[in-house]
């Protein structure tokens, strides 16, 4: 048998083996495992070899040499994969842990939408409220719309003039409980444009006013714009530029955030 042959074998062997360890680190997965799991079982060949061939007296001593530098590999591989193994089962034992706390958390059920609730200090909204505009006063229903940039208010005659030097709009809002028109002047905060395929430029440009708003406890002045909406269902349509911050929303409920009693006969 060629010694020399088996010889420089074993010492390629060794130096594949060291090269796909020298930077082992923190294994984690079960393809890590079962590469440990592999090596080893290599290394149990090659010291089998080993041990086989060491009855000869021509390369008795490298093979020593070569055996104790492979078993003290394969003992830091054994070491490696019982921490595997350790830092699996606990993660297991928190995984169960925390799946075992979960399960007796309280779930939040909405009892009496008369109470006003809250969540991390933010107002819950259904996807329909009421909301109150003051001046003039009432009380007009709004549809809650998170894809909405901006919101916007039904405005009918609505007329931009100047004042002193700065733009100003007067504009009707209609109380759809008693029909009763209330008008209002206020300053112009800015301009949008907001795409309309059905106009012929493709935009519909719209004037921005501040109105005080109250939904829930919740008291502010916001932005809206000025559209004619007597198309549609809802009066306000209150967009992210409100709920920012404010306001979470429950989509499949209504009225959860109620105004007072006075407030909602206005």
């Amino acid at each position: 048998m060629n010694y020399s042959l088996l010889s420089r074998f074993l010492v390629l062997s060794l130096f594949v083996v060291l090269s796909g360890c020298t930077n082992a680190q923190l294994y984690s997965s079960k393809e890590d495992i079962e590469k440990i799991s592999a090596e080893l079982e290599s290394l149990k060949n090659t010291l089998g070899l080993i041990e086989a061939s060491q009855k000869s007296t021509q390369t008795q001593e490298s093979l020593k040499q070569l055996s104790v530098e492979q078993k003290e590999l394969a003992d830091s591989l054994y070491a490696q994969l019982e921490k595997i193994q350790a830092d699996q089962n606990a993660t297991q034992s928190f995984l169960e842990k925390r799946l075992t706390e979960s399960k007796t958390k309280q779930v939040v059920v909405y009892k009496d939408k008369k109470e006003l609730s809250k969540l991390h200090n933010k107002l819950i909204l259904g996807q329909e409220e009421n909301v109150l505009i003051e001046p003039p006063g009432i009380v007009l229903r709004a549809r809650i719309d998170t894809g909405a940039e901006t919101s916007s208010i039904d405005a009918r005659d609505i007329e931009v003039f100047e004042r002193d030097g700065k733009g100003w709009v007067r504009f009707t809002l209609l109380d759809k409980k008693t029909n009763a028109p209330h008008t209002i002047e206020t300053k112009v905060s800015r301009r949008v444009k907001i795409i309309q395929s059905s106009l012929d430029d493709g935009y519909d440009r719209r004037v921005v006013v501040k109105l005080k708003l109250k939904i829930g406890d919740f008291s502010d002045f916001s932005e809206f714009t000025l559209t004619n909406r007597d198309h549609m269902e809802f009066s306000i349509l209150i967009g992210r530029n409100v709920l920012k911050d404010v306001a979470l929303v429950d989509v499949s409920a209504k009225d959860l955030a109620p105004l007072k009693k006075g407030e909602e006969s206005d």
